[in-house]
């Protein structure tokens, strides 16, 4: 049976500052990388996810959560319905991607750890 978590912050947002604000809301993360890592040893599918709560008044009106009560990320889990295994040969799993071009050292464009290019 699939199960949705959704993750949410107790207490007032601040407004201001702003590291103050992002930092209500960044609170939640470690917990659900946590969640996401235990899910994965289990065999579990899962992923993060904020779309499904845009609205928070509707996120609150649905699940019944009181007004200081704010939804940040939800996580479904279940059983995948072919289970993958990244050690095994012929899986699923895509090669890995040659991180050259994908890496910027210190400054965008720095493709070296010594900034030659």
């Amino acid at each position: 049976m699939p199960v949705v978590v959704v993750a949410c912050v107790h207490g007032p947002r601040p407004v201001f500052p702003a590291f103050s604000a992002a930092r209500y809301y960044a609170a939640v993360f470690p917990a659900l990388e946590n969640l996401l890592l235990a899910a994965h040893s289990l065999g579990l599918g899962a992923t993060i996810t904020t779309l499904p709560i845009w609205s928070g008044w509707q996120a609150r009106r649905t699940l019944g959560l009181p007004w200081n009560v704010a939804p940040v990320a939800v996580v479904p889990l279940g059983w995948p319905k072919e289970p993958k295994d990244p050690t095994r040969a012929g899986s699923r799993y895509p090669s890995p991607v040659p991180m050259t071009g994908l890496v910027h050292h210190d400054l965008w464009g720095n493709r070296s750890p010594n900034g030659s290019g």
